[in-house]
């Protein structure tokens, strides 16, 4: 993350009081270091400028995740888990290489002759190795505490929120609205691999926004959750609004979906990309999903309701 980034982020921490997020926008759990790790067999052929930025996102994004207005859902977690995981692995796998080729060394010859003839090839390469191996182990260790953090902050599984979820996963499902499902993790796989992450977090977001009636703001880098926030908006009945804002970080800006004008602009891009008959099909197909997740909304307005006036009746505030 660079300095526009984190101040981007830090100006939506101290407007907002309940923030939704991924693991964007602060690390990229694929791209560019991902790509480099697969690909690097030696310490000394890893990027230091690589290493050095994602060791950087990952301590800023753990910071992200102290503040007590930061939470996520639970494949957030394992999403950034894996991530962590394929460092820790590669990391592994170079020392047990890096001791292969000294023991291969060795017995080649009993002599100084193998390494003599090493670092005279490369010079500098042996130096630049051990620098490299000091930042993917300090890089293992932080992802590790990041995933420590990070579980701290998962809002715990609700089977009420689970049917927003569901209606995010059946809109997609219906709409094909994501552009990028093809996620790499700790292997390279040729099929999509998609944990539908960002239909769990819009999903939860959609719970505690419009149905907890609380003031929720989603904050990523990845602008399918935007467009799953706006769909959402345009299907799912007595949308509200003003309770559910979205704040997309990338490319060093901010793209804001925070009031009715942002959101009436928003909807008629959507409508214009999916078209009008692909919109209102999709809203009737989730018409049973709707109602569905409205009257558990209904049921926990009754619950509350009737907590209250047991408390009351118990003389308890």
């Amino acid at each position: 993350m660079n300095n526009i980034t984190e101040v981007l982020a830090n100006e939506i921490l101290g407007t907002e009081n309940y923030i939704l997020t991924d693991s964007g926008p602060l690390v990229s759990t694929n791209g560019s270091t991902t790509d480099h790790l697969f690909e690097s067999q030696t310490f000394g052929s890893l990027d230091d400028n690589i290493l050095t930025t994602a060791l950087n996102d990952i301590n800023l994004t753990e910071k992200w995740f102290s503040k007590e207005n930061v939470y996520t859902v639970p494949k957030v977690s394992e999403e950034l888990k894996r991530y962590s995981t394929l460092i820790k692995n590669k990391y592994d796998y170079l020392r047990a290489r890096q001791n292969s080729i000294k023991t291969i060394g060795y017995k080649y010859s009993k002599s100084n002759h193998y390494k003599k003839k090493f670092i005279k090839r490369n010079p500098i390469h042996l130096d630049v190795a051990q620098f490299n191996e000091q930042l993917l182990s300090e890089l293992a260790f932080s992802g590790i505490k990041l995933i420590n953090k990070v579980k701290k902050k998962v809002l715990t599984v609700n089977e009420k929120a689970d049917y927003f979820v569901n209606f995010v996963e059946s809109l997609e499902e219906s709409l094909k609205i994501k552009r990028d499902t093809n996620k790499k993790y700790e292997d390279r796989v040729s099929e999509n691999y998609d944990l539908k992450t960002d239909e769990e977090l819009v999903g939860r977001a959609l719970y505690e926004s419009q149905f907890m009636n609380k003031s929720v703001s989603v904050v990523s880098s990845d602008f399918d959750i935007l467009w799953l926030v706006i769909g959402a908006s345009l299907v799912l009945p007595g949308f509200n609004e003003h309770n559910l804002h979205a704040y997309i970080i990338n490319n060093d800006s901010i793209t804001r979906l925070s009031d009715p004008l942002e959101y009436e602009i928003s909807q008629t891009r959507f409508i214009e990309a999916h078209g009008v008959s692909a919109v209102k099909k999709a809203s009737d197909d989730l018409a049973n999903l709707s109602k569905l997740a409205t009257s558990f909304v209904e049921q926990t307005y009754q619950e509350i309701i009737f907590d209250y006036l047991q408390n009351q009746n118990q003389g308890r505030p």
